[in-house]
């Protein structure tokens, strides 16, 4: 018998019948539930759960390359990386179905770091071994290296070569020019930092995989006996082969929100197998300003929940827990 599912907002309402017409053009067997996700800020995923094993359908893309971009990243880091990626992620370009162009995906073992049934029962060891994970899973990350620095054409779909440090300075200009509510004393003092710490971006590293949205949010993870384990990474839509010290900011950002003390951990666990390269603390200042400016950018221009932080505060009085660095003592 065919049943509509109300997909939240961005996919609407879709038919068993128009998912099993989207199965059988991969041959992912028969549909047996339908469960629409409702964690994430975009509402594109809805679970598949049929005769052949579990999938992830995504759709409604925000761009026309979003899918042409996450299958790039995602075929290698799954050729050249250890890193838990969803493969095959099969693109369907037709909009025949549903109005709109998909991806599905295995549905990866484990469960969601933010989800609010593990967030009651989480721990200060659960957070210990989890920060530690997250390090470890970001380092393999990062094990897909570029021979230059670069982002996705969105026309040829392949990577086209930038100056890193005149593209990384240049797109936190591009961000204060497209954000509201800042004031002209938030901006001199963005323009400072960028005056007092730029020469410490330089072009003179090994370029890797950037997530740039790399965190909690965008996993899941199995425990086994407390023993933690990343088992899944996805969403590389912003993702850009550059400085891999980059993908730091989000996730130390969300840390120092709500468990500061295991910020050492994550960063002892990556550097375990790495270290960090001269004027690391200068970088890490610019690499979280441009970070928070995203964030900044996205609570106050078009987040459909609206700012989660004091509305009355200044973007300069809000990024300083942030970039003071005191977790590094």
């Amino acid at each position: 018998m065919e049943k509509i599912y109300n997909c939240l907002n961005r996919l609407g309402h879709i038919s068993t019948k128009q998912f099993q017409i989207a199965l059988d053009r991969f041959n992912l067997g028969k549909l047996i539930q339908v469960e629409p996700v409702r964690l994430g800020f975009f509402e594109q995923n809805v679970f598949l759960y049929t005769t052949k094993g579990n999938y992830v359908l995504r759709g409604s893309p925000l761009h026309s390359w979003q899918f042409p971009k996450e299958v790039f990243f995602s075929k290698l880091l799954h050729e050249k990386t250890e890193a838990p990626i969803p493969w095959p992620y099969l693109h369907d370009p037709m909009n025949d179905i549903f109005g709109w162009d998909y991806v599905i995906m295995p549905l990866m073992p484990g469960i969601s770091l933010i989800s609010k049934q593990l967030k009651l029962k989480r721990n200060f060891e659960d957070n210990k071994a989890i920060a530690w994970a997250m390090g470890r899973a970001l380092y393999d990350l990062h094990e897909l290296k570029w021979s230059y620095s670069g982002i996705f054409d969105r026309v040829n779909y392949n990577i086209q070569a930038v100056d890193y440090k005149d593209w990384f300075i240049s797109s936190i200009y591009y961000t204060i020019s497209i954000t509201k509510k800042m004031n002209d004393s938030d901006i001199d003092w963005v323009m400072t930092q960028i005056s007092k710490y730029h020469e410490a971006i330089e072009n003179n590293f090994q370029p890797c995989f950037v997530m740039m949205d790399f965190g909690e949010h965008n996993v899941v993870a199995t425990n086994n006996d407390g023993k933690w384990h990343i088992s899944g990474i996805f969403d590389y839509m912003p993702a850009y082969f550059g400085d891999g010290e980059a993908d730091f900011s989000r996730i130390i950002s969300s840390y120092i929100d709500e468990y500061p003390e295991i910020v050492p951990l994550f960063l002892d666990s990556y550097i375990k197998n790495s270290n960090f390269r001269p004027n690391f603390e200068e970088r890490f200042i610019l690499y979280m300003l441009k970070d928070r400016l995203l964030i900044w950018q996205h609570g106050q221009n078009n987040c459909k929940h609206g700012i989660w932080w004091d509305k009355d505060i200044t973007f300069k009085e809000w990024i300083q827990k942030y970039i003071r660095l005191d977790w590094r003592h």
